[in-house]
């Protein structure tokens, strides 16, 4: 089924990989995320395998961040205009979907799906499902892994190979290590090196299998079937702070948050950002620091809210479901005017 990399591969000797999912890809409990991780192994067996292509590695990984961001920051992040496309893409949400509701995961990933579909038809994908100490202590007590379940239905529909890392890790730490997790991972959650390797190598599988077939005459096409999910996301995108308007105590940091390239930052209570927006559902690409809850937000002139968050790089979707249309979301920093508080950034605004 990736047919369209073994040509690739074999026939125009180059292929770009995308890496798009959370901690985990991230590399997160390995003493070298680019070498030792699963996605870091992964590119060193391709290029060992290939050595004469030309192999181009990007990983967009963020921690503690699910599908229904990842819909969002997709093309901004992994595909954005104006730089080439990846052609092999490894999508791995499952344990931070996990705890979700089942159609709004199989919404984010079929979006996701056909997100790069439309983009690059000639993309192969697979999906990556991961596991934690935590996910199986549910599992062992019969409940449902659900996140994984939305996230099979999407790869079963389009017709996407998948690989479960999180299994194999799952099977070598009751097998080879009576139950403790702490023997393959760092925190019960994310894999140390040796975990990693487990990991690499259920994806090393999962590539043979797919890649040492016969070489395809030409690029296949992939047909997009009929829509399936409940919700509709595939409008959803990111719009940069500097389309909205501002007061004049924002200041902008050419450095990444999280992945994207800059932010901009106040720290001075009053500063507001306002932006006109077509659409139904919005949010914020921000960054709170330990004492920064103080980011509100309004919608349409209405009651003032709390933006409530993590303490890292990731989205706020703001709880509304609009009617779609035009309409004006306004963010400001809460307090006494003039009063200094702790640094407040946002570098963008989600909008579907």
């Amino acid at each position: 089924m990736l047919k369209n990399t073994v040509y690739r591969l074999n026939h125009d000797r180059a292929l770009t990989v995308g890496f798009f999912g959370g901690s985990i890809t991230e590399g997160a409990g390995s003493s070298d995320p680019t070498k030792t991780s699963w996605a870091g192994r992964t590119a060193e067996w391709l290029k060992n395998k290939y050595p004469n292509a030309d192999l181009d590695f990007r990983n967009r990984a963020i921690g503690g961040t699910g599908s229904d961001f990842g819909v969002y920051r997709l093309e901004s992040e992994l595909m954005p205009e104006g730089e080439s496309l990846p052609q092999l893409y490894f999508i791995e949400f499952a344990v931070n979907d996990y705890g979700w509701v089942y159609e709004s995961i199989h919404t984010s990933m079929e979006c996701i799906v056909r997100k790069i579909w439309s983009r690059c038809p000639t993309a192969d994908i697979v999906f990556v499902y991961t596991m934690t100490k935590f996910v199986d202590d549910d599992v062992r007590a019969g409940a449902e892994f659900e996140s994984r379940a939305a996230h099979s239905a999407v790869a079963h529909y389009y017709g996407i190979p998948s690989v479960s890392i999180g299994d194999a890790l799952r099977s070598a730490v009751w097998s080879e290590h009576g139950g403790d997790w702490l023997a393959l991972t760092a925190d019960n959650v994310h894999p140390n090196d040796d975990g990693y390797a487990v990991c690499a190598e259920a994806v090393f599988r999962l590539l043979t299998s797919e890649l040492d077939g016969d070489t395809p005459d030409a690029l296949e096409e992939k047909q997009l079937p009929p829509y399936r999910s409940v919700y509709d996301q595939l409008e959803a995108r990111v719009v940069d702070s500097s389309e909205a308007a501002a007061s004049s105590g924002w200041s902008y940091h050419d450095s990444p948050l999280g992945h994207y390239p800059h932010y901009y930052e106040a720290s001075v209570a009053g500063e507001w950002m306002e932006l006109r927006f077509v659409g139904r559902r919005v949010g914020l690409y921000v960054t709170l620091t330990p004492d920064s809850n103080l980011l509100r937000w309004q919608i349409d002139g209405g009651e003032p809210l709390e933006l409530t968050c993590c303490r890292r790089p990731m989205q706020c979707a703001l709880p509304c479901e609009l009617e779609y249309g035009e309409h004006t979301v306004r963010v400001y920093i809460d307090g006494e005017a003039g009063t200094a508080v702790e640094p407040q950034r946002i570098s963008a605004f989600l909008i579907s």
